[in-house]
């Protein structure tokens, strides 16, 4: 699991080599966008909105980000919004259970506002 994180100088590209993963961003207007990426799939993370992933498959998952800027700066507000206690991890794995327990393929472009 990345984070909730931005780069303000920087727009990401986000290739999946092997595995499944949720990935997604808000926008300015507080729109949530996200998408499961499967196995060569690309996402565009764009310069400047908070954004995420996290392995939604049952196996590892292999993926890189590249970076359009040599120094991209991360704003990172992880500490800041979540709490880290067992109540909240427990949350968060059921979560990813219920996630995994669904078809899939009925989620490969999500998009909620």
């Amino acid at each position: 699991m990345v984070m909730p994180h931005s780069h303000p100088r920087a727009t990401e590209l986000f290739f999946v080599r092997k595995g499944i993963v949720l990935a997604g961003f808000i926008d300015t207007n507080n729109t949530l966008f996200e998408s499961l990426i499967n196995e060569g799939d690309v996402f565009l993370f764009p310069r400047g909105l908070l954004h995420f992933c996290m392995n939604a498959g049952y196996e590892p998952a292999i993926a890189f980000s590249v970076m359009n800027s040599q120094n991209p700066g991360v704003v990172s507000i992880g500490g800041a919004v979540f709490e880290t206690d067992k109540l909240l991890i427990d949350k968060i794995i059921r979560r990813l259970i219920s996630v995994r327990g669904t078809n899939m393929a009925n989620f490969s472009k999500i998009h909620i506002q």
